[in-house]
């Protein structure tokens, strides 16, 4: 009986990886075969049936050699196999656990991001900041952008532009803003998943955004602030 159940654990251990091997070579001789969406997709089809096949076929193989190769002294070289095997897939499944979209759910309330973006009036070229400015939530899934145009506001040489968004599920807490259509980043500094509201926060500058130049002027003259508010259910944006 101990033989078997170690024998079983190198199996199912086994077989996601033999699964990998067989759609890793479809993908190798593939990826240069160019064709349209329709090909890709068949592809990939493909690749997925490969690895089952090899999933299963490495799967017997490994029960069948070592069954009929394995002697008794031997057997716990396979058992320390096994828990090594075991313990490297639960560190893997923790670790694309931590990766995986962390879903925002609170019992009878909602989360709401509230952003405001803040431009010095050079910056903004004659045009509003409504115009100039216009930004996204980047961090995962959310429903809806509801920017504030009508709620605009003038602080000294600098103009501010309100904007609220009900993010769904977060990857990274993060808002890209675009001004006169070059994107800037913003890293929001917010717990994967919020206990409650949180306060606003200070003014941060923006981070360079992909192949985008940063100019000091934007470093300079662009911040922006937000919170997170968790808002009853009966309550929308206002």
């Amino acid at each position: 009986m101990e033989r078997t159940f170690s024998l079983l654990v190198a199996c199912v251990c086994l077989a996601p990886l033999f699964f990998w091997a067989g759609f890793g070579l479809v993908w190798l001789f593939t990826k240069d075969a160019g064709g349209g969406g329709e090909d890709r997709i068949a592809y990939g089809y493909f690749g997925v049936l490969a690895g089952l096949a090899l999933a299963g076929i490495g799967a017997v193989l490994t029960w069948y050699l070592s069954g009929r190769f394995l002697l008794p002294d031997n057997l716990r070289s396979i058992q320390i196999a096994d828990g090594i095997l075991v313990a490297g897939w639960l560190i893997y499944w923790v670790i694309n656990s931590a990766q995986q979209p962390q879903r925002l759910q609170y019992d009878g309330r909602w989360a709401a991001l509230e952003i405001e973006v803040k431009v010095a009036n050079p910056l903004l070229n004659g045009s509003s900041i409504a115009s100039a400015v216009s930004m996204d939530y980047i961090g995962g899934q959310n429903s809806g952008n509801f920017p504030r145009s009508e709620a605009v506001r003038e602080e000294g040489e600098f103009y501010i532009l309100p904007w609220a968004t009900a993010p769904m599920y977060v990857d990274n807490w993060q808002m890209r803003v675009f001004l006169h259509n070059q994107p800037v980043l913003f890293p929001l500094d917010l717990p994967r998943l919020p206990t409650q509201s949180t306060a606003w926060s200070g003014w941060i500058p923006p981070v360079q955004y992909q192949a985008y130049v940063l100019p000091t002027a934007v470093k300079q003259g662009l911040t922006l602030r937000y919170r997170l508010r968790l808002v009853p259910s009966s309550e929308n944006f206002h």
